[in-house]
């Protein structure tokens, strides 16, 4: 018998044996943290829990059913009290602990309550933007936290959409820095999430766009008109060719990213790419025609941007130097808030929703070669973001 048939066999036997503690549990979340925990046991040596889901329904079917409830099924049925009680939590607030001497790094603690009492913690760690650990536990996983307890952290609440989006944005990472037993509630955390959770599949409900306002997008072609004048009286630069040459080979290719920007920009994938072409692809999000390839999620951040919005980021990056670091949604946050033409500034509260937004459409300026490689302008990019979004607001 080889090493995983033997692990199958010890597996089931001791589901069986743990099946038991079913009749022991009080509440939901020990259910949850108990089925976490088999999860990522079979997931670390196998790879997926799949292929013993058969040999779970036939050994132990309530664990089965609880199986597939956490990794997103149906809710399941019995005679438990608890079972009653699967999804009824209630989310009370968010804390962030936070370490001052580190900006890249985030510890989130979700704290629900159940018919009115304290009932778990859910933990979530972000490194550089990737989960690091998710957690269920007791309540109270903040409680020795405090301004004397000598750990140097900074304990403070976070709104909840804040929170989520937070969450949202990591989830775009790729896993690789989980432990299996993180790894195994992410399942967990994402129906926690609920609709703030981005999904890989395009959302099922009708999503109209907005009527565009013409009097306010003329008027942002003019801020960048003004403000880009040199820019926009250059000829542009031999890159340029190259980025189209570039982005028509992607399409013929039939790169998923660059028939993304085509539709987004309502352009048939058939035509041609010129110049023209290549500029409706770099403008596409600034007044997007189908947002059909993206998530409810994703959708509902993209339009809530503003041509106001559009024009800190251009300004910012059209201005940016070459030797400057890589752009990502909160360099662009950062733009709009440094830019001299724009009155208003991104509340601190709300930046955070507006990076993820921004990172959602970044790929579309890598294709079209607004970035270079290492994700900075390029020169045929400065050219291209001006001139692309005047064309577009004045279309």
């Amino acid at each position: 018998m080889s090493s995983t048939k033997k692990f199958q066999a010890r597996y089931l036997d001791e589901l069986a044996a743990a099946a038991v503690m079913l009749d022991s549990f009080e509440t939901p979340a020990q259910a949850e943290a108990w089925v976490s925990g088999a999860i990522a046991e079979w997931q670390a040596l196998s790879g997926s829990v799949d292929a013993l889901s058969p040999a779970i329904a036939e050994q132990s079917p309530r664990v089965a059913n609880l199986i597939s409830w956490f990794l997103g099924g149906d809710a399941p049925t019995g005679s438990d009290e608890w079972l009653a009680e699967l999804g009824t939590e209630q989310l009370i607030r968010v804390l962030e602990l936070a370490d001052p001497s580190t900006a890249n790094e985030q510890a989130l603690i979700f704290e629900y309550q159940r018919n009115g009492e304290p009932d778990h913690d859910l933990s979530v760690s972000i490194v550089d933007g990737a989960l690091t650990g998710i957690a269920i536990g007791p309540p109270g996983l903040a409680d020795g936290v405090n301004d004397e307890s000598g750990t140097g952290l900074v304990l403070r609440e976070v709104d909840e959409e804040t929170a989520r989006l937070m969450v949202s944005r990591a989830l775009l990472a790729p896993f690789d820095q989980l432990s299996p037993a993180s790894e195994a509630n992410v399942p967990l955390i994402m129906r926690r999430m609920g609709s703030a959770v981005v999904s890989l599949t395009r959302g099922e409900r009708t999503r109209e766009l907005p009527p565009r306002d013409r009097e306010d997008d003329n008027w942002c072609a003019d801020v960048v008109s003004s403000a880009l004048r040199a820019t926009l009286a250059e000829s542009a630069p031999a890159a340029v060719d190259d980025a189209v040459s570039a982005f028509a080979a992607l399409v013929e290719q039939q790169d998923p990213d660059a028939l993304t920007v085509l539709e987004v920009c309502g352009r048939a994938p058939e035509l041609a790419i010129d110049r023209d072409g290549l500029l409706a692809a770099v403008g596409a999000y600034f007044a997007p025609v189908d947002l059909s390839a993206h998530t409810d999620v994703q959708f509902d951040a993209l339009i809530d941007l503003e041509p106001v919005d559009w024009v800190g980021v251009v300004l910012g990056l059209t201005r940016s130097p070459s030797s400057g670091p890589p752009v990502d949604g909160d360099g662009l946050v950062s733009f709009i808030n440094r830019a001299p033409e724009i009155t208003s500034t991104i509340p601190k509260s709300d930046a955070p929703r507006l990076a993820w937004t921004f990172d959602q459409m970044l790929f579309a300026w890598e294709v079209t070669g607004v970035f270079d490689e290492s994700g900075r302008v390029s020169d045929a990019g400065r050219w291209l973001l001006a001139q692309a979004f005047v064309a577009v607001m004045t279309s």
